[in-house]
């Protein structure tokens, strides 16, 4: 920020120091190429805005006229009608030339061509409080062409009236040069606005397949931010609506206002201003609705609404800074980028806003600051933007990581890592669900004896038999089988799409495989277990997991009555 403010003090020493350099001519003297007007321009303020161009000569003979004092004449808002004069002489060989007023925003221009003997010989009237159509060369600013005999001089009078800012940029230009300016500052345009669509367009995308709000203010910002300058430098009024004078006269400050709530609603969102801070949310609240009533009050009463945006203008930057500070003392990332790309955008609008008013000298710098300025704060609050989406993108990943890792605590057995009894059941739930005529079987596993393990060796050995027998289950079932922990020493098996004879084999032989297995205890002891199983297979139907459990507990202890180390199936003896 003492960077940002350093350097507006240097834009400001720089233009005061043009302003003292300025050096007035008493004839412009045109040559070849391009010149400005302003040294040799010379103003008369109409009060009444009623005088005749008799009048006014008769006050320039009266002494009434004044010097221009800056490269562009500048009166700022609510400026009276202003005339211009310019006395000239053409040494060059060329007759025709373009006088160019290069400030859209003006209401009303009438161009006075008067001869060396003080005959009126050329009239032309042209501004946005007419129809595009009626300019005679069709360009987005303010161009007359004018006829300049060679030698002689010649004096342009110049009317200028409007009801915002009264700025009088003029140039006198042959057309070839006209022509080559304007191709540089229409390659410019083009840029700025083609970096605005591509923003817009590319968000857009985002803001439908992400259905994020964040994602639309900020193509809300950015297209009233677009349509804005494209009224601002008069492309609007050439290509989008040239025949919509009273629209055009009022879009300025129709999308300042747009652009405000955009801003306003943006900010107001990505910073979570409602759960964070509900005052400032409240503050962001009341000036949407300002913003929406001085749009209202536009429709009526254009000098009111230009005056109510200019005081909101302060308003919402005090509130913007206030939210942006707030975020970044909580530690927003988002905040800090939003500070950045707002910060320049608004040193820019200043910078402009400033130049408007007359209080700055209006040099090409301030006129496109606020222009650069947004473009800037596109680019930033893109990235900002992106970032935040990011990390919400990553937050809601560790969300559900949780929520599975937590799920999955929920479902398995801590000791074995094999599902408990409720993830069994629901896995039997899934199974039959719907389709009465599949095959399920069902086992249940008891380690045999396994009181006498715990009770000579300690339940430390006893915890070890247990997640040795589970990891012989999950080697020896397919993924498809629900391997479980029925509880204690008793383990279960849910085996979808196998019927009882498949179930049997399977159980002898996971019994052969434990029969066979050494378990070698912590403390170094080698240990042999057996195990008893019973099985059965769902009977289809109304049958519950509850009366599956119970058949094939049934046949487990079957087994055990018969000898231990061996399978029993539901209803019969193994």
């Amino acid at each position: 920020m003492r960077k940002m403010l350093l350097g507006l003090l240097a834009l400001w020493a720089a233009a005061s120091g043009g302003t003292a350099a300025f050096a007035a001519e008493a004839v412009l003297e045109l040559r070849e190429g391009t010149r400005e007007a302003a040294p040799a321009m010379e103003l008369f303020r109409d009060a009444g805005g009623e005088r005749s161009l008799a009048d006014v000569q008769a006050a320039y003979e009266a002494g009434q006229f004044v010097p221009a004092r800056r490269d562009v004449p500048n009166d700022g808002y609510g400026a009276p009608v202003h005339w211009a004069r310019i006395e000239v002489r053409n040494a060059t060989q060329t007759r025709d030339w373009l006088l160019s007023v290069a400030y859209p925003p003006l209401d009303r221009l009438q161009l006075y061509v008067v001869d060396a003997s003080g005959r009126v010989v050329g009239y032309s009237e042209t501004g946005d409080a007419l129809p595009f159509a009626a300019r005679a060369v069709p360009n987005r600013n303010y161009v007359f062409p004018v006829a300049l005999p060679v030698g002689e001089h010649t004096t342009l009078y110049l009317r200028a009236e409007t009801e915002g800012a009264l700025a009088l940029p003029v140039t006198l230009a042959t057309p070839e040069r006209f022509v080559g300016k304007e191709q540089t500052a229409v390659l410019l345009l083009g840029g700025y606005y083609g970096i605005m669509l591509i923003m817009i367009i590319y968000n857009s995308v985002l803001a439908l397949s992400m259905r994020s709000k964040a994602y639309l203010y900020y193509v809300y910002i950015n297209l009233s931010t677009l349509f804005l300058y494209l009224t601002l430098n008069g492309t609007a009024y050439q290509y989008v609506w040239p025949d919509a004078v009273w629209w055009n006269n009022r879009a300025i400050v129709f999308f300042i206002c747009l652009s405000h709530v955009a801003a306003l609603l943006f900010t107001r969102n990505i910073l979570q201003l409602k759960q964070e801070h509900p005052r400032l949310y409240r503050a962001f609240s009341a000036l949407i609705g300002v913003e929406a009533l001085n749009i209202g009050v536009l429709a009526f009463d254009y000098p009111a609404g230009l005056q109510f945006s200019i005081y909101s203008i302060v308003a919402i930057q005090l509130v913007m800074i206030a939210a942006c500070l707030f975020g970044w003392r909580r530690g927003s990332r988002t905040a800090k980028f939003f500070l950045l790309g707002w910060g320049v955008f608004m040193v820019g609008a200043m910078l402009s806003s400033l130049s408007d008013a007359g209080w700055l000298p209006m040099s090409w710098w301030t006129t496109y600051a606020s222009q650069a300025g947004s473009a800037f704060q596109a680019v930033v609050l893109s990235w900002g933007l992106a970032d935040h989406i990011q990390r919400i993108c990553k937050e809601k990943e560790r969300a559900v990581a949780q929520m599975k890792e937590s799920r999955r605590l929920a479902d398995t057995d801590e000791l074995t890592g094999l599902n408990n009894r409720r993830c069994v059941n629901q896995a039997f739930e899934t199974a039959t669900r719907g389709r009465p005529g599949r095959a399920v079987s069902f086992m249940m596993i008891d380690v045999d004896h396994f009181k006498r393990v715990n009770d000579t060796y300690g339940h430390e050995a006893g915890d070890y038999v247990l997640r040795e027998i589970g990891q012989l289950m999950l080697d020896g079932f397919p993924r498809t089988d629900v391997l479980g922990r029925f509880g204690g020493e008793e383990f279960m098996v849910l085996m979808p799409d196998t019927t009882i004879e498949g179930a049997r084999v399977a159980a002898d032989r996971l019994i052969g495989a434990v029969r066979e297995r050494a378990f070698v205890l912590p403390k170094g002891q080698t240990l042999y277990c057996t195990v008893s199983i019973g099985v059965a297979q769902w009977k289809g139907g109304d049958e519950t997991f509850l009366q599956l459990v119970r058949r094939a507990d049934e046949a487990l202890y079957e087994a055990k009555r018969e000898g231990r180390n061996r399978v029993s199936v539901a209803g019969k003896a193994g």
